[in-house]
């Protein structure tokens, strides 16, 4: 009779009462928990950066989605009590983004199936003025209505943009928001900041304070367009 292949041994966290709330449940784990799992994201575009895909398109947003997505699941450590997923694993080249269905690009979730609640991300390209709109408004029709993260009092936002245009995208995105993006001290010197809101629109069960993530991340090997 054939063995069970034997699998890594999962330390999830040992709670009586599950949170609802994913932000909380990933406090159960470890004080730090939110920093690694950001860390653990970030390791993946340090990866992507330093080892390009010969066949990554780095003005195509579905490409970078398809391939960062591909080194983080990689990278994740497979003793982690939490997994990533992402929507894109295959880059079809065939479909347009008119297509595109209306999930996150990206989500965290508890390995424990009674936890439906995730931390989820969307990932934007910034090559020009119009795509700042663009990314302020996934914000606040995705995140500010709970549909993204919606058991979650976090989530995160992924910015792909020209390190030169770093700055001006980081006070662009404070005006259009009119609120302040607050450098997470966990993660310096990376370019990773926070920004605090307040769900009005909230559908249940969102919760109304909201800590929303920006992950920006250089185009290293770029094109101009």
């Amino acid at each position: 009779m054939a063995k069970s292949p034997i699998r890594p041994r999962v330390a999830s966290p040992v709670v009586s009462v599950l949170p609802s709330d994913f932000t909380d449940l990933v406090s159960t784990w470890r004080p730090d928990a939110l920093a690694r799992l950001m860390n653990n994201v970030w390791k993946g575009y340090d990866d992507l950066s330093r080892n390009p895909s010969p066949d990554i398109d780095w003005n195509n947003e579905w490409s970078l989605n398809a391939h960062l997505g591909r080194r983080i699941r990689r990278l994740w450590p497979r003793a982690s009590p939490f997994e990533f997923e992402s929507s894109w694993p295959v880059m079809d080249k065939r479909v347009t983004p008119r297509s595109q269905p209306p999930t996150p690009d990206f989500s965290i979730l508890s390995r424990d199936n009674r936890i439906s609640a995730s931390f989820d991300f969307d990932a934007k390209l910034i090559r020009q003025i119009n795509d700042t709109k663009a990314y302020a408004d996934k914000i606040a029709e995705s995140f500010l209505t709970g549909r993204y993260s919606g058991g979650s009092r976090g989530g995160g936002m992924i910015a792909y943009v020209l390190p030169s245009d770093a700055k001006d995208f980081q006070t662009n995105i404070a005006s259009v928001l009119k609120c302040e993006l607050i450098a997470w001290p966990p993660m310096a010197p990376r370019l990773h900041f926070v920004s605090n809101h307040v769900r009005m629109r909230r559908q249940p069960p969102a919760s109304a304070n909201f800590a929303l993530h920006h992950l920006l991340m250089g185009l290293r090997q770029a094109s101009p367009v």
